[in-house]
């Protein structure tokens, strides 16, 4: 019977390393399960009728639409920090201004060093701490 409980315990302490959260119980990834539409690029508003959205799918993964195409790909994420690893991307054509936009939403992701959440919108940030593009919760 002592060994059912020492297995027990093992198993419940593994389990708890491994749930991907820090020391006081915060989630690995806070943007975890969060969805995002993208409402500005450098401080601009989009243009009515674009749409691109952001979706932190898992701790680790992301995916969205960039304003033309569905793209997928792996995310890291920090109290403050956010680095978007390689993108897979389909491959439809689009009208002129989608396929602009999307390049620029695009290029945004590789950029983005930091997020800060601002009265609920989600701000990206680039290594200077200048403004990328902003995002409301959907």
């Amino acid at each position: 019977m002592k060994h059912w409980a020492v297995l027990v315990a093992g198993i419940l302490f593994l389990s708890a390393c491994a749930s991907g959260g820090d020391k006081a119980g915060r989630p690995a990834n806070p943007l975890e399960g969060s969805e995002w539409q993208l409402t500005g690029i450098d401080g601009e508003p989009l243009a009515e009728g674009v749409n691109a959205s952001l979706q932190f799918a898992s701790a680790t993964s992301v995916n969205g639409n960039s304003g033309c195409n569905s793209f997928v790909g792996a995310v890291s994420v920090g109290e403050r920090r956010i680095v978007f690893g390689q993108l897979a991307s389909t491959r439809m054509a689009c009208r002129d201004d989608a396929m602009t936009l999307e390049q620029r939403f695009l290029d945004i992701l590789a950029e983005a060093a930091a997020y800060r959440i601002d009265q609920g919108n989600l701000l990206l940030l680039g290594g200077s701490g200048r403004r990328l593009a902003t995002f409301i919760p959907l």
